[in-house]
């Protein structure tokens, strides 16, 4: 008997298959429903840990999926993070995103602002937005590189050219996007734009950088100070040897991050400083930075102590202070705005003077607990107290000030009205007696300066901060230009 041949049994499976319906899978919904049954047994504790190690970019998405998965991310993460899905630069920066192109159509289609076309770049305001926008989008596909969910934008009407070709170009820069910036170019996209390079300089890549000079794309100080501030010096070195401009801000910035090798070798290669430099560095808490340049001579004044204070760094303020560097009663009111209640009782501890404005900024920031050990120890307050516990909607801060005695005017109403805090002005009004007001400004104070706050009287300093063009008169709101400001 004759056995078939390897071949043969090859042929006979062959024509087999070939013979064979190639059937599309049917959905069995008993089958999916048993899958979603067991999925659910699974044990919360589970889902908490899952939620719990999911990058930031997906813990909405997460969350949007079922009410056990937004439960599991409600236990896992803090509610100021748990639906906020952050696209500023620095996350972006710290962390790649890796979306799938799916995801920014999904992103579309759900959170789009209908204001899109012209809204700012909610990324540029360094702190996440409620808002997303056709530039949000744009941005982030080109800083993750991909063509395909930048194709798929453009199909829902998302021009690679928004915001005049401010957007796409800094953001593959940005990320170290060649092949980006390639597609974009052949769409005749222009990199005329000085920030572009400063992108590039930013994220450290040295090769774009190369690249966007072939494209005759610009540079100047900003691309220094960039490559300075995330402490790229074999970028900065690079730049350098091109002839790229700089001024102190590359000290400044190198100072505030703690650059110091980076610092050290700018200084070696004449690049100028100031008294902001010293000031930076406390800003960012940076000790040894601060030493050193205090070693080489450069000089410092009472920014230096404002800043430490400002940021809680109290090892840098006590060793500041030791030093002989000078301080005034900005130092107590920046501590309080921080809400560093040890700092400021370090300070206090030490003889530096405060002021009324002491009381303001807590008041504004919400600090109840060091406005409270303020007033017990002494400090000073005035009707700015309540005007900044309206500003900032902190109701229950106002209601403690009032029953303290402490003063009111119309300017409680007029910044109420003018932060949208509606509860109170409501509050204010229905005291006995009412809180005094001016109609003119409750009723379109929303967009208003403070009482000095005009474009004449504020300048902004080099190390970011705003004061007052013009030295405090009597008036107790001369010396508060940047009060009632969105920065300070």
């Amino acid at each position: 008997m004759s056995h078939p041949s390897k071949k043969s049994k090859l042929l006979e499976a062959d024509e087999y298959l070939r013979s064979q319906e190639v059937k599309k899978p049917r959905v069995d919904c008993q089958e999916e429903e048993s899958e979603a049954c067991c999925l659910s047994k699974l044990p919360e504790g589970l889902w908490y840990e899952v939620a719990k190690r999911l990058e930031r970019y997906d813990q909405l998405a997460f969350s949007m999926t079922c009410t056990k998965f937004q439960k599991a991310l409600s236990v896992a993460v803090p509610k100021e993070e748990r639906t906020c899905t952050n696209l500023t630069r620095k996350v972006l920066h710290a962390k790649s995103p890796n979306f799938t192109p799916a995801w920014y159509v999904w992103v579309a289609d759900t959170f789009l602002s209908a204001n899109a076309d012209t809204a700012p770049y909610s990324w540029r305001a360094g702190m996440p937005s409620e808002k997303m926008y056709k530039s949000d989008l744009m941005y982030v596909a080109a800083f993750q590189g991909s063509q395909e969910a930048a194709r798929r934008l453009i199909t829902k009407g998302f021009p690679l050219s928004i915001n005049e070709w401010r957007c796409a170009p800094r953001a593959a820069a940005a990320g170290g996007q060649l092949g980006f910036l390639e597609y974009l170019k052949k769409h005749d996209c222009p990199f005329h734009d000085f920030s572009i390079c400063a992108s590039a300089a930013l994220g450290g890549h040295v090769e774009v950088l190369k690249w966007l000079r072939n494209e005759l794309s610009p540079f100047d100080e900003y691309s220094c100070e960039s490559a300075a501030r995330a402490g790229h010096l074999t970028a900065l070195q690079w730049l350098r040897s091109k002839g790229c401009a700089w001024d102190e801000d590359t000290c400044n910035s190198a100072a505030e991050g703690g650059h110091l090798e980076l610092l050290m070798w700018a200084r070696s290669q004449g690049c100028d400083w100031s008294s902001d430099t010293c000031a930076a560095a406390a800003r960012g808490g940076c000790l040894r930075a601060l030493q050193w340049l205090r070693s080489e001579g450069c000089a410092w004044n009472d920014d230096t102590c404002t800043w430490a204070a400002d940021r809680g760094h109290l090892q840098v303020l006590q060793w500041a202070h030791e030093q002989g560097c000078e301080w005034n009663e900005n130092t107590c009111a920046y501590a309080a705005k921080g809400g560093h209640l040890e700092c400021i009782k370090w300070l206090r501890s030490e003889g530096c003077h405060w002021d009324e404005l002491t009381c303001a900024r807590a008041a504004k920031a919400g600090h109840f607990e060091l406005l409270k050990w303020s007033r017990r120890n002494g400090c000073p307050w005035d009707s700015r107290a309540t005007a900044c516990a309206a500003y900032g909607g902190h109701l229950h801060i106002l209601k403690w000030l009032r029953s303290e005695g402490c003063e009111w005017t119309s300017h409680v109403c007029k910044y109420a009205t003018k932060s949208k805090h509606s509860h109170i002005l409501k509050w204010a009004r229905n005291q006995d007696p009412p809180c005094p007001w001016e109609e003119d400004d409750t009723s379109a104070s929303s967009g208003s300066r403070s009482p000095q706050q005009s474009s004449s009287q504020v300048r902004k300093s080099s190390n970011g901060r705003q004061e007052a063009a013009t030295p405090p008169g009597d008036n107790p709101w001369d010396d508060t230009s940047d009060l009632f400001s969105e920065n300070r």
